[in-house]
């Protein structure tokens, strides 16, 4: 077995990426998914509200799992948009 140095791994997630395999999405996408504003789902992945939704570093986009939804609010028990 090769051992996989940190280029390496970084250029196979990369190819990955580029085949359309990644196991997250961004926010635009997933407001799109879901008929909401990419602004509201910035915010839920801000607040903690999207299950491991999460940033490579402040200000880069948001990575949010492929099967993630989006919150439920309690005031009306329905998606907040």
């Amino acid at each position: 077995m090769i051992p996989l140095t940190g280029i390496t791994v970084k250029k196979l997630l990369m190819e990955r990426k580029e085949l359309g395999m990644s196991d997250s999405i961004g926010s635009k996408e997933f407001a799109t998914k879901f008929g909401c504003r990419q602004a509201k789902v910035t915010e839920w992945c801000r607040k903690g509200m999207i299950p491991g939704a999460n940033q490579d570093s402040p200000g880069s986009p948001w990575h949010i799992p492929k099967d993630a939804v989006p919150p439920i609010t309690e005031k009306r028990g329905r998606i907040s948009r």
